[in-house]
């Protein structure tokens, strides 16, 4: 046992360890949370587990060994006093899966919106009815969903005998509470034989999920989108089922509550009377995973608008699906001071960054809209004013008149210059060579920005800048030629040039890419149509010298004519440039290199910019 502050780690195993496992801490952070580590793992599936008096532990996490080993900082660690750790081997296999066939001809579409919820509903061949519902509240902005008929699935860790199974898109997709998953059939099925079951998009997952079965239906209440589906098993099989491995807790808590139910029906089956304590098996399961897995992240919560979502949207599933297994609700955590001090946190995050200039007014009004919404269909009023922050129409009106400080100007400069010539022979059965040269220069100060926002804070913040410049470009082209060639009587001789210059307005563009206060690209070209146009003149002389005996045959002449040649600067991208300074909120650098222009003249070009962003 070693003991590192107030944390203590063990090696006494649930199971029985593979290979030479070990326990450790790797680093504990400023707020001595510990990092812990187990090394040394097969593969399989392990899990951390947790304890104040070696006698009752807790699992704080469990997955999957990579290269040997599994790392896991525990945040909540100083909530205690004396904590310790061990290890545990969950199995010794891979989590199966799955791999579902769906039927294209079997599928329903919808939208759910957050004022009216909705549904959506098919009947299969088989005449098995599906029917989704999902009441107002649950969502917070309008979205588009499908559900489509799942034919066969292989990969199961266990196999029901017959299945009526759904997929549902977009993949991943979390309520904040639960839909609601109506399987109807068309005759009177085995009710006691029937468990629910879900796993996720990818096919991971697999567990029990929580039931109400009559004698020809099944609800299955749905708090985030996988795939979901009611069987009929053999009892070997859903012991199986009841033992798999499931990979995140939530998820845990739900294959507990429907293995709670699928015992009680393998009772019946057996002709035991319905267990009246079911009910409260169920409700005190699920205040445990609200205490033990919920709860202890809350004060964290206050100042973490990302853990504040994640918390509210498991809180109002939880409640949600009690509900609608008729354990009934409570919403007191709704009117609570710890849901106000999350939905002000987030409101203050997200106009701090609009201050810093991290998002765009456009993303902060959608932000604040987005909470707005979810209080007012919570019943919890209005947001910005419950939180000091003035109201609504105040950030629209300023948002309209351009006075938001979320998109502060640029100001600073670019220069370019290249330039190069050559020259070249033709054969060796006549003489000639040629020669071309060009060049070009601009410099222009930002003209216009724009910012285009794909944030989402608090998780993720993407700004796409444009800056755009109009120089006062000057460019040159020059081209000679010379050739001779003998004929039959005397020598033919062509000479020419070409030569143009102009001065003119070009438009450049700098995009660059901010995520997340990195700069991840970074480009500088010519928009379309906005090269510079120089005109030429070219002149060819042709002369004939004749032969000595016939010397009235010499003779000269010259054509000229006009045409155009455009010029434009080479383009740069971020793998090309050396910066000087590189921030979200200054960006210096050069880039120097060679290209090919007209005539394949390969010249050496070089860019040199210096950009700020005023302070917002």
């Amino acid at each position: 046992m070693v003991c590192l502050g107030s944390v203590l780690l063990g090696t006494a195993p649930l199971a029985t360890f593979a290979g030479n496992i070990t326990i450790s801490i790797g680093a504990l952070d400023p707020e001595r949370r510990p990092t812990l580590i187990l090394s040394g793992l097969d593969p399989g599936h392990y899990g951390v587990q947790a304890s104040t008096n070696l006698a009752d532990w807790e699992t704080l996490y469990s997955g999957s060994a990579v290269d040997g080993k599994i790392t896991y900082q525990h945040t909540n660690a100083v909530s205690f006093g004396t904590r310790f750790y061990r290890g545990i081997v969950l199995s010794n296999t891979p989590p199966p899966v799955l791999v579902s066939l769906v039927d294209s001809n079997s599928l329903a579409m919808g939208i759910i919106t957050p004022d009216r919820g909705g549904s959506l509903e098919f009947t299969n061949l088989a005449g098995v009815r599906f029917k989704f519902s999902v009441g107002p509240s649950n969502v917070v902005d309008p979205v588009a969903i499908t559900m489509q008929l799942v034919t066969n699935m292989t990969g199961l860790p266990a196999s029901p005998e017959t299945h009526a199974t759904v997929e549902f898109h977009p993949s991943g997709f979390q309520f904040h509470g639960a839909g609601l998953l109506e399987i109807e059939y068309p005759t009177n099925v085995p009710h006691l034989m029937i468990s629910s079951f879900a796993f996720n998009g990818d096919g991971r997952g697999f567990h029990l999920t929580p039931d109400v079965v009559g004698s020809n239906f099944v609800r299955i209440p749905v708090t985030h989108f996988s795939s979901v589906g009611a069987g009929r098993w053999l009892p070997t099989e859903r012991t199986k089922a009841v033992t798999t491995y499931v990979e995140n807790t939530k998820d845990r808590m739900s294959h507990d509550l429907g293995a709670i139910l699928g015992r009680d029906r393998q009772a019946q089956l057996l002709g035991a009377e319905p267990d009246l304590t079911v009910g409260d098996q169920i409700d005190s399961r699920t205040r445990e995973y609200y205490d033990k897995h919920l709860k202890p992240f809350f004060n964290e919560a206050r100042g973490d608008c990302a853990l504040a979502r994640f918390l509210t949207t498991e809180i109002l599933g939880l409640e949600r699906q009690r509900q609608l297994l008729g354990m009934g609700g409570d919403s007191s955590f709704l009117a609570s001071e710890d849901s106000k001090a999350w939905m002000c946190n987030c409101q203050q995050e997200a106009i701090t960054a609009c201050e810093e200039g991290r998002i765009s007014d456009t993303t902060l009004i959608r932000t604040l809209l987005g909470i707005e919404r979810q209080s007012q269909l919570l019943g919890a009023g209005e947001a910005l004013e419950a939180c000091g922050q003035g109201n609504l129409a105040d950030f629209l009106d300023r948002a309209q008149n351009r006075d938001l400080p979320c998109i502060p100007e640029w100001y600073g400069y670019i220069e370019y210059s290249d330039g190069g010539s050559r020259s070249w022979s033709c054969s060796t059965f006549h003489e000639c060579r040629s020669s071309t040269a060009t060049a070009l220069s601009l410099q222009a100060d930002v003209e216009t920005v724009e910012m285009e926002d794909s944030s989402w804070p608090p998780f993720f913040y993407s700004q796409t800048w444009r800056l755009r410049f109009v120089p006062e470009a000057t460019g040159s082209v020059v081209s000679e030629g010379y050739f001779s060639e003998p004929v039959p009587c005397g020598n033919l001789i062509q000479e020419s040039w070409t030569k143009g210059a102009n001065s003119g307005p070009m438009e450049i563009v700098v995009e660059f890419v901010v995520e997340d206060g990195e700069v991840i690209d970074f480009v500088i070209e010519t928009t379309v149509h906005k090269h510079l146009e120089v005109k030429t003149s070219s002149v060819t002389t042709t002369t004939f010298t004749g032969c000595p005996e016939n010397p009235e045959l010499a003779s000269s002449y010259t054509t000229s004519s006009k045409g155009e040649v455009y010029l434009a600067p080479a383009a740069v991208g971020i793998d090309q440039i050396t910066f000087t300074k590189r921030t979200p909120t200054a960006l210096e650098g050069t880039a120097q290199g060679w290209w090919d222009n007209i005539d394949a003249v390969r010249m050496p070009f070089s860019w040199k910019f210096s950009l700020r962003r005023q302070d917002p």
